[in-house]
């Protein structure tokens, strides 16, 4: 599901021109959930509405169910450390309200350039943010936060976006969950002994672990499933029981089916623990303690942090997805590639070699007690 809301503290509109420039913004930009905050205005009409949304019909729209619960409040945060106590105590007992995944925009009067004074002014900070309960960074895992261009007001909107993250190929990576499959090693060590290859030590490596790494991947694709598909599968054949069950007693051969299914799933979810504590990093907890939640949220978070939204070569600032692709390919090629040049050459043609008999003496297993005498 993709979602787009924009939150934007903008003053002035009473005026009609910054109604109209608002206007078609939005047909620009297209949001879900629209958030504008302007404090000299004491009663919004339906009629400013309709003239910045773009159509008489806007306070209905015709959205396809999803079934998904969510909250939005928009904050315009007081200058004073006192009345700022205020308003999270008032967030805090809203919270305590619902329980459903909630976001806040708006104006928190922070830190750090969402708003400055004048075009020529220095003076500039962001006080303009969303947050989010964990509930939803569950939910939406590519989720990003973008100042948008400053046009008719001194805060820039600010956008909350998801569902636009490219992913590009995926690279082979062993994942700790296979070493908890029963017989996961022993295939391994059958893999590599039908192994046959020759050539030197460092081609024969590389090879048997190129190898390795195709039969790793059948396996996987072939054998041990995706974890998501066999959960869902097990859960199907486990309800298709308990509901033949509720007429009838339930025979010897679907109680076995019935604990092997739980013993699967127990199996299953240890191997999405590792599989979430090896995407995170957070080596120093333990895994069996439940902690998949965490772990997912600390790789998710780390995902957001990795990606290149903004690429800066010399005194340019890139956005286009291609053009920074294009800019890192050229980046690391040239880095990579040497200009032809002139080098020194050496023959060892003339060089005198040593006889068969110092090449064996050489070659001869090492002795403590003869080291120790000479």
């Amino acid at each position: 599901m993709k979602i787009k809301v924009i939150n934007w503290n903008i003053r002035g509109l009473n005026e009609a021109e910054k109604r109209s420039t608002v206007k078609a913004l939005m047909g620009k930009w297209k949001p879900d959930v629209l958030c504008l905050q302007e404090t000299k205005i004491v009663d919004w009409s339906s009629s400013m509405i309709q003239q910045m949304w773009g159509n008489r019909w806007a306070n209905w729209a015709e959205l396809k169910a999803c079934e998904f619960r969510w909250c939005y409040t928009g904050v315009y945060g007081p200058h004073t450390n006192p009345d700022r106590e205020v308003l999270w105590l008032e967030l805090a007992a809203l919270r305590g309200i619902w329980d459903e995944q909630w976001v806040i925009g708006g104006d928190f009067n922070g830190a750090f350039y969402t708003w400055s004074r004048g075009e020529d002014s220095i003076q500039a900070s962001r006080i303009d943010r969303f947050l989010f309960s964990s509930e939803w960074n569950d939910t939406f895992k590519d989720i990003k936060q973008i100042a948008l261009p400053k046009v008719t007001s001194d805060h820039r909107p600010i956008l909350l976006e998801n569902g636009d993250w490219e992913v590009g190929p995926f690279y082979f990576k062993f994942e700790n969950m296979w070493l908890q499959e029963v017989g996961f090693l022993d295939k391994i060590k059958e893999w590599w002994q039908n192994y046959s290859i020759e050539g030197t030590p460092d081609f024969v490596l590389s090879q048997k672990l190129r190898c390795l790494k195709k039969d790793i991947t059948d396996w996987n694709r072939e054998t041990y499933g995706k974890l998501e598909t066999r959960k869902s599968k097990a859960l199907d054949e486990l309800m298709a029981i308990e509901q033949a069950s509720e007429n009838r007693l339930t025979t010897q051969a679907e109680k076995e089916k019935i604990l092997s299914l739980k013993m699967e799933l127990l199996q299953i979810a240890k191997a999405e623990e590792v599989s979430w504590r090896q995407k995170s990093r957070c080596l120093w907890l333990k895994e069996g303690d439940r902690n998949t939640k965490y772990f997912q949220r600390v790789a998710n978070s780390c995902r957001r942090n990795n990606h290149i939204k903004k690429l800066m070569v010399g005194d340019e600032i890139i956005e286009d997805k291609d053009q920074i692709k294009s800019k890192i390919l050229d980046f690391y090629q040239n880095l990579y590639t040497e200009n032809e040049q002139w080098r020194l050459t050496a023959t060892f043609e003339d060089l005198t070699c040593i006889s068969l008999e110092e090449k064996e003496w050489l070659e001869k297993a090492f002795e403590e007690d003869k080291f120790f005498k000479e």
